[in-house]
């Protein structure tokens, strides 16, 4: 269950409306008002993929990092603190209790280029990356973004600790140009390294090419979010990701409490 308030008073919605639900306690910390229309609650139990039930409405994330497409600079202060949902029915918000369902598996996919980020480049590592982690993920999202270390820091660690995810697939960067920063930042935000992962990914990809061993690939877990860096290359990601696909779904339920034994 979680605590909703509707601000400044009940809230009525209709089905494909959004709904913007905000951090009160991030915005007391701030001392600041809530936008008018905006719901408050504890996102801190929000995840991606979540799906809150109040009286008859039913609403899912929809954007739940809306402004990555946007400059930081631009941001509203309330981009940092809001998520924004979509209405699945008609119907009243109105102060008190709602179901939360955190059950369904959350997946972010980070391209990093260049070029594709201000549309010199098409993505196509992005998409076929995606189409593999259906197996394991009820639904991705998929973020482009320059080469930029603190960016890509910044991006990463919001994906984990605001936002949720269970699963964060960068795809670019894991090789030893001067613009390859992803391995480094993903080191450094990682909590456990899967050193399991890193090896079968880097078998998998020299049993390809001898230029495998380039690859600098980080797999690592920070919080309750597994983080996989996968090369550029749309052949190369692919491979690697099939190679630990059938024990990522089995790593994000250890990581949600799943007691079950590992040799059963």
């Amino acid at each position: 269950m979680i605590e909703i308030e509707p601000y400044p008073s009940v809230l009525s919605i209709s089905k494909g409306d959004s709904a913007f639900f905000v951090d009160r306690r991030k915005l007391a910390v701030c001392g600041m008002q809530p936008p008018s229309g905006s719901i408050l609650t504890d996102l801190s139990i929000v995840k991606a993929s979540s799906i809150i039930k109040t009286g008859e409405v039913s609403l899912r994330v929809k954007h739940p990092f809306r402004f990555l497409s946007e400059k930081i600079g631009s941001m509203s202060v309330y981009d940092l603190f809001a998520m924004e949902f979509e209405a699945d029915t008609d119907g009243l918000i109105e102060k008190g209790k709602a179901k939360i369902d955190n059950s369904r598996i959350a997946a972010a996919v980070i391209t990093l280029s260049d070029r594709g980020a201000v549309g010199k480049r098409e993505d196509k590592t992005g998409p076929a990356v995606r189409k593999i982690i259906e197996k394991v993920a009820d639904f991705s999202d998929l973020y482009l973004i320059p080469d930029d270390r603190n960016l890509l820091r910044y991006v990463m660690a919001e994906c984990a600790d605001r936002i949720h995810y269970d699963l964060v697939i960068t795809n670019g960067g894991t090789g030893v140009s001067p613009r390859d920063i992803t391995a480094d930042v993903t080191e450094s935000l990682v909590e456990k390294r899967m050193t399991g992962f890193e090896q079968a990914m880097m078998a998998a990809g020299i049993r390809e090419t001898y230029k495998a061993v380039l690859s600098r690939s980080v797999v690592g877990i920070r919080g309750k979010t597994l983080i996989i860096n996968l090369p550029g290359s749309t052949r190369a990601a692919s491979t690697n990701l099939n190679s630990i696909i059938d024990a990522i779904g089995h790593l994000i339920k250890k990581l949600n409490g799943d007691p079950s034994e590992c040799g059963s």
